[in-house]
């Protein structure tokens, strides 16, 4: 915060564009924002700023900005994208400080190095692809716990877990197991004579499908219960949380400072930016992973009710006995006539 008072004054240069006009009170509405404590509304404005009327000013404060808020991977490359202005007044004038703030940064950030046993494998952080090993360079992660998943097709899953230690550069390997083939047995012949049961094949049939509609069911309810946890850890989440919440709470006060939206218009605005901005990607995920979630909620529940009623009908139909009984009624009369009747149960 003290580096954003320092770095404050001293108006930039005129800009060409009718969007950039005010450029210089928008810059202080902004650092004014940080000064109350509302670094996230202020970071939001800069980030604003940046793409409508980039200069190496507003990039240097949105930098200064990510400080504040611990998001030293991106501060890093604000800090770094301004200081190549060797030609601007504004960052001449304070290099100093910026290298001062720069070199505070860095002391925050850690390296990864991965690698697994086998290549192409996929590396993923909080549900977000890093890309396929083995990686070309170091990734950078600001201090911290950092959970780590790496897949591949016809391979077990694995997660690791890293405290990432600012300046230091950690090396994970991961050993991936092939995923078991399940061994089908050989049906076991039947007996010569088998016995009577009174389990007939539409009764089986209907405790199948009435097993299978309860784990549908089941599964069903399990995906609505991860649904409203998520939904209310989206909603309880703070800035700081971890990943993905954080970059929801990050990126809806970002994007709600100007309007309001709902979670609907927040997941749309976060598709389309996705692309550009790391909290938009992660939070596009969430919204995708909720999406998928309510889909298979509503469809397994659904079906489970379905097969569940109809195995339940089976089961009822099935536990009639096949010869039903007969009573023969042949009154004294008929007999003398050579008629008969017989009445079915």
């Amino acid at each position: 915060m003290g580096l954003g008072l320092v770095l404050s004054g001293a108006r930039g240069e005129a800009q060409p564009t009718a969007a950039c006009n005010n450029l210089d009170a928008r810059i202080e509405e902004a650092i004014r924002l940080r000064e109350r404590g509302q670094d996230i509304a202020g970071w939001a404005m800069f980030r604003d700023l940046h793409a409508r009327c980039p200069s190496p000013r507003v990039v240097a404060q949105l930098g200064i900005a990510e400080h504040a808020m611990r998001r030293f991977v991106d501060a890093l490359g604000h800090l770094d994208e301004a200081l190549e202005a060797h030609g601007d007044r504004w960052v001449t004038t304070r290099r100093a400080a910026l290298l001062a703030l720069r070199q505070e940064v860095v002391a925050h950030i850690g390296f990864l190095e991965a690698s697994a046993n086998v290549p192409g494998a996929e590396l993923f952080a909080a549900g977000v692809s890093l890309g396929r090993l083995p990686l070309d360079h170091a990734l950078a992660f600001n201090e911290g716990p950092l959970d780590l998943e790496v897949r591949a097709p016809g391979y077990v899953s694995q997660h690791t877990h890293v405290e990432v230690a600012g300046t230091q550069t950690h090396r994970v390997s991961v050993t991936l197991a092939a995923t078991p083939v399940a061994r089908v047995a050989a049906p076991a012949l039947p007996p010569a004579a088998p016995a009577p049961s009174r389990f007939t094949t539409t009764r089986v049939a209907g405790l199948v499908l009435l097993g299978v509609g309860v784990i549908a069911s089941g599964v069903g309810v399990y995906f609505w219960a991860q649904t409203a946890d998520s939904a209310e850890r989206m909603q309880n989440a703070g800035a700081m949380a971890p990943d993905p919440y954080g970059a929801w709470a990050r990126y809806d006060a970002a994007i709600n400072t100007p309007q309001r939206l709902d979670v609907d218009g927040l997941c749309a605005r976060a598709s389309a930016d996705s692309a550009s901005s790391f909290d938009a990607a992660t939070v596009n995920t969430l919204c995708e992973n909720q999406t998928r979630n309510r889909v298979a909620a509503f469809a397994l529940g659904l079906s489970g009710l379905a097969l569940a009623g109809v195995g339940t009908l089976l089961v009822v139909r099935g536990g009639r006995s096949h010869a039903a009984p007969r009573v023969a009624l042949t009154p004294w009369l008929w007999q003398q006539q050579g008629l008969s009747a017989t009445v079915r149960f």
